[in-house]
């Protein structure tokens, strides 16, 4: 009779989006749970490149919620804030650019939908935030 490790399989990591934040759960080489709070762009980047993010489906996770945080940090008056945003995308796609350089197309094209311009950079966030939680919820499927 063979047996299979269920815990191989599934993800140890748990990743919910509060309050203009990410909260990542999971649990560490010690068997210990862990959580940390991210409101930065490059420190969520840095977790993305580490060994904390270990599986494909968790880094696209991972990397749409970087952009959804990159488009919160930037000034919504600056007139090269798309540049700007779409330069921040790119550098977060450096880690894997074969897997997430559809996860960046998604978010910047869910970004280029809520018409930032006649709408606000407020929209780009919310619309971004809801395809983050559509890529996260795919991972469920």
């Amino acid at each position: 009779m063979t047996t299979t490790n269920v815990s191989a399989k599934l993800s140890a990591i748990k990743f919910r989006w509060s309050n203009n934040e990410l909260i990542i759960s999971y649990i560490d080489n010690n068997g210990l749970n862990k959580t940390i709070n991210i409101a930065d762009h490059l420190e969520l980047t840095d977790i993305i490149n580490s060994t904390v993010i270990s599986t494909m489906e968790d880094m696209r996770i991972a990397c749409a919620y970087a952009i959804v945080l990159a488009a919160k940090e930037l000034n919504p008056f600056d007139e090269k804030y798309y540049s700007k945003l779409l330069k921040i995308s790119l550098n977060i796609k450096t880690s894997n650019k074969h897997i997430l350089s559809s996860t960046v197309r998604r978010m910047l094209s869910a970004g280029d939908d809520a018409n930032g311009p006649v709408n606000g950079t407020n929209r780009i966030v919310q619309s971004m935030i809801l395809e983050a939680n559509r890529i996260h919820n795919e991972k469920f499927i």
